[in-house]
């Protein structure tokens, strides 16, 4: 039986070779590619991972920088809040080599509130506990005693500041534990340098001896005040014997006439935060205007409809956060504004009842950073168009309107704006060339928005500017919060 010799030993020709070899040639070309990129891949993932795990990379004291950062701002407060858990607490729980490096930073643990002290055993645990990583020194603490009772004020602030240096304390207590605490304090006074009092009256409590006496070490030690909302408190307290020389921050929500509170602000060159409610004295129309020329923050309630009076009585050339409330506006108000109270170099601007358009105050402050207006609110057609393209309000980061107005219209000027700003970004060569800012937030209360079918509108308009980099929301009582002061 015959067969074809080449299937028993087939030979290959010399061109059947060469392809043969430059195919194993390009098999092992790409073999060694892949291995190549294997190892690539290894070793960006080992760095990854690196990265992931940031103290295997950074050094323990940029670590504790970076966290003092996060932390910078929260209060470790005693107890905390389950759903507010400071974000020193976090960090410290995140892994064991996290929680060395976050307890061997004491500025981590400096900033402290402790809202009852003296009354659990576990509270008097974790205060130590959080001095000792902060090393007892440079602490701010913020101490209320407002649920203390009377019999143990004195002896508890003794004890909780004894072992201490406290560069900044904020200290809330009813009045008639007030003397009893300065008493208290003649030998640890020297641990605190500055004081920031609150100070509330239990009409329960009403001191007997008619004003309080504070301490002259005390008193000396006094840098801002705040005086909660209770008429009679004022009658308790020696306004004259206090510190004004020294003062910077004064928060006083009773009603206190122009002739008083013209007479303190004489006497404190160096404020430079002012919230007061004011009414116009019985007597005749002062002419004295009072120069403010540090002061840099002025809220004003106006309890009385001669606004323009109260107004004229003060000059701040400095002014850069003006908020006016119940104002009652007459043809020379925004006059008096612009020429009083530095509109101009304004940043930040609350007001009620504002009867101009929007384009108006935009037109004449034109660093304004922060809009706020609540009633009889009128963002006429330039406002709409011009805050959305940019050419009115450049700095522009915070808006907020309380009133009818059509929210539509609004929220779709801030996408117009978000848009045009991403414009800008992308087409300049550095930030130094960027003139136009963001809204980074929008408060909107409107009386139709109990409507269901424009809640939901609402809600959509309100995500898609969530993407483009804007806070929506609808706050219910106030846009104000208040910080606990450190001044």
């Amino acid at each position: 039986m015959s067969s074809d010799p080449r299937s028993v030993n087939p030979l290959l020709t010399i061109d059947e070779r060469n392809d043969v070899r430059q195919s194993i040639a390009k098999a092992e070309e790409e073999l060694q590619r892949l291995l190549n990129r294997r190892k690539i891949v290894t070793d960006d993932l080992s760095q990854l991972k690196k990265v992931l795990v940031i103290h295997r990379i950074l050094p323990r004291e940029t670590i504790g920088h970076i966290f003092s950062i996060l932390c910078a701002k929260m209060v470790v407060s005693i107890p905390h809040n389950r759903h507010a858990i400071p974000h020193q607490i976090t960090v410290s729980h995140v892994c064991s080599k996290w929680r060395e490096i976050a307890l061997a930073t004491p500025v981590l643990w400096t900033n402290v509130e402790i809202t009852q002290p003296g009354i659990d055993e576990w509270v008097q645990v974790a205060m130590e506990l959080v001095f000792n990583r902060a090393g007892m020194r440079g602490i701010k603490l913020a101490l209320n005693m407002r649920r203390v009772s009377p019999q143990k004020m004195g002896k508890t602030f003794h004890d909780i500041v004894l072992p201490l240096h406290v560069t900044k304390l904020h200290l809330s207590l009813p009045l008639s534990a007030l003397e009893s605490v300065s008493q208290e304090s003649d030998d640890i006074i020297g641990n605190v340098d500055k004081i920031s009092l609150s100070i509330t009256l239990n009409p329960s409590q009403v001191p007997n001896s008619g004003q309080v006496s504070i301490r002259p070490q005390f008193l000396s030690r006094i840098r801002a005040l705040i005086i909660c909302k209770q008429d009679s408190l004022v009658q308790h307290l020696d306004l004259q014997g206090l510190p004004w020389a020294q003062m910077r921050y004064l928060d006083c929500d009773t009603c206190m006439t122009v002739s008083t509170i013209s007479n303190i602000l004489s006497q404190s060159p160096v404020l430079g935060f002012c919230r007061i409610k004011v009414k116009l004295d019985d007597e005749a129309e002062s002419t004295t205007v009072l120069a403010l020329p540090q002061l840099h923050t002025l809220h004003i309630f106006l309890d009385d409809s001669h606004s323009d009076r109260v107004l004229q009585s003060f000059q701040c050339p400095k002014l850069t956060n003006f908020k006016l409330e119940n104002l009652h506006w007459t043809p020379k108000t925004y006059k008096i504004i612009e020429n009083h109270y530095n509109l101009h170099q304004l940043l930040k601007f609350n007001v009620s009842g504002y009867p101009y358009p929007i384009s108006k105050v935009l037109s004449d402050a034109p660093i304004l950073q922060e809009l706020i207006v609540i009633q009889n609110v009128f963002i006429d057609e330039r406002a709409l168009q011009g805050i959305g393209s940019g050419e009115l309000g450049r700095c522009l980061a915070s808006l907020g309107f309380r009133g009818k107005f059509d929210v539509r219209r609004v929220l779709d000027m801030v996408n117009s704006r978000q848009r045009r700003v991403k414009q800008v970004v992308e087409g300049s060569q550095g930030w130094q060339e960027q003139q136009i800012s963001g809204i980074k937030r929008i408060f909107v209360l409107n009386d139709n928005m109990e409507n269901c079918a424009l809640a939901e509108e609402f809600k959509g308009k309100a995500q898609e500017l969530e993407e483009l980099g804007v806070i929506v929301y609808r706050p219910r009582e106030s846009f104000d919060i208040a910080p606990i002061v450190f001044c």
